[in-house]
């Protein structure tokens, strides 16, 4: 059986609305013998009369009826896929997978994924902590589209943009007595126990580095690849931690202190997504509130980065 057009279906609905051929013709913009042929081909194509005239009245079957409940399903189903389609173009619907490092999870993508879901009530987000090279080898393998890592990927099946930047700071407990300070820098952490990410990230390496350049051999005692678990660590020890600014931006203990690290070390935030496959309007967008976040916190200094 061959299947009706949304065409037929749709006159059909205006003549059970109207019950007249000139008024469902008028508001279809077409012609009355227009009108009469598509009824007449639909009732052919679907083996039912569905009107009938009776003392110049259209008058529908009791099968139109029961049809008339069915289209009026589809219609509304249709409704609702133009609605979907509209909130993918928009970035106001859909289902956006994110990988992401840990610190990052509990911080800048974490508020920046509840803020998103927030204006999108749509919108569905995974958001998944891992390594920057397990990140990495989701959005190879098309598990997440995006993934936020410190330091660019070299999988050339990936590409990536800097969406922001945050750096190395020195952690400590508020009576500490390099609280004092305003910056700190590898000469004044050379006899102090200290706390480092763990030297398989590249930018440990670059804080390290720093204190090669010092001839300062640093007295580590600690290496974690988290943050705040470097940072638990310093609240119950009288220990240094020199780690990622982002866990400031949840984090506004007055029992601990922050102070720049210096020389600098930035720390370039990294979005990584396909090279094969074009973004969606949805990751556009997290990408753009990402960027905005970090600007505002920079703006506001709560991201704390120093001049």
């Amino acid at each position: 059986m061959a299947k009706p057009n949304l065409r037929q279906l749709e006159v059909f609905s205006v003549m059970m609305e109207t019950g007249s051929v000139s008024e469902t013709a008028r508001r279809l913009h077409v012609t009355q013998p227009a009108v009469s042929k598509t009824i007449s081909n639909l009732e052919e194509l679907v083996g039912l009369q569905l009107f009938r005239r009776v003392r110049g009245r259209i008058i529908p079957s009791t099968d139109a009826e029961r049809l008339n409940a069915e289209v009026d399903r589809v219609f509304a189903q249709m409704d609702a896929l133009t609605g979907s389609i509209l909130g993918l173009r928009s970035a106001r619907a859909g289902h956006l997978m994110l990988a992401t490092v840990p610190a990052m999870a509990a911080t800048l993508i974490g508020m920046c994924a509840g803020k998103f879901l927030e204006d999108r009530p749509r919108v569905r987000l995974t958001l998944m902590a891992r390594m920057s090279p397990q990140a990495v080898e989701d959005v190879c393998r098309h598990r997440v589209e995006l993934a936020f890592i410190h330091g660019p990927p070299s999988d050339p099946d990936v590409e990536c943009t800097i969406v922001g930047e945050s750096e190395f700071v020195c952690v400590m407990r508020s009576s500490h007595p390099l609280a004092a300070m305003q910056t700190l820098t590898p000469q004044d952490l050379r006899h102090q126990p200290l706390i480092f990410l763990d030297a398989a990230s590249p930018p440990s390496q670059l804080v390290r580095d720093k204190f090669a350049q010092a001839h300062i051999v640093p007295r580590v005692v600690m290496e974690t690849n988290m943050s705040f678990a470097a940072r638990s660590a310093v609240m119950n020890s009288d220990t240094v931690a020199v780690i990622d600014s982002l866990f400031a931006m949840t984090d506004e203990r007055d029992d601990l202190v922050v102070r720049p690290f210096r020389p600098r070390v930035p720390l370039q935030v990294y979005c990584v997504y396909s090279a094969h496959r074009p973004l969606s309007p949805l990751a556009q967008q997290f990408i753009a509130d990402v960027r905005e976040r970090i600007a505002a916190d920079r703006t506001e200094a709560s991201l704390v980065v120093w001049p």
